[in-house]
């Protein structure tokens, strides 16, 4: 009988934490979605960042020649 009750002691906690982790995942696909392609650009924000500092520090000293001619 104990190891019943330790197999249903496993099951309900285990079940506990795919309920919890499907909430959560359901959760943030409808915030995702709800946003449209908002999570996709701020994805690609984030890859693109590092191509875009060299191209900002080109830009403010390509202005910084500007300004000094």
């Amino acid at each position: 009988m104990d190891s019943q009750k330790e197999i249903r002691a496993l099951l309900v906690i285990l079940g506990t934490f795919i309920g919890i982790g499907l909430l959560f995942w359901g959760a943030s696909s409808l915030l995702s979605g709800l946003s449209g392609s908002g999570g996709e650009v701020v994805q690609e924000g984030v890859f693109e960042g590092p191509s875009d500092a060299p191209s900002r520090e080109s830009s403010e000293s390509s202005e910084g020649d500007q300004e000094e001619a």
